[in-house]
């Protein structure tokens, strides 16, 4: 069965609430971007959630990444039972992103969203 995805006003389909609220809190801000691009490395191809091409101030492309499986409260069984591979899957991702010269990265966490958009506000001026 197919998993039901989110609409957002970018015209993306995501897969979760938490990422259709950052996706449009991208769009809100202006900033185009790509849903779940390949990003290449030497170890492949990975799927980033997102990825902003160089643009307002940006001097090269943002890989975002939202891990969202890592929120603190509430979380179901099969969330915890695939907890310690997705931990995993973070920590090899982001080394590889981290060691990619010509990228940005931003991570962003459940515990993020509470401040809206001001956090990606925060987050990319970081980067510039």
């Amino acid at each position: 069965m197919a998993q039901q995805r989110c609409p957002c006003k970018s015209g993306h389909k995501v897969i979760s609430w938490s990422e259709r609220e950052i996706d449009n809190w991208l769009f809100e801000l202006g900033y185009e971007t790509i849903y779940e691009p390949e990003v290449p490395t030497d170890d492949g191809r990975l799927i980033a959630d997102w990825l902003i091409l160089p643009q307002k101030g940006l001097t090269k492309p943002v890989i975002i990444e939202y891990w969202g499986l890592l929120r603190k409260e509430n979380r179901a069984q099969w969330v915890n039972d695939r907890l310690p591979r997705y931990k995993k899957k973070k920590i090899y991702k982001e080394n590889l992103y981290v060691s990619l010269e010509d990228y940005y990265y931003v991570s962003i966490l459940p515990e993020d969203l509470i401040l809206g958009k001001n956090m990606i506000v925060e987050k990319l001026s970081n980067l510039k």
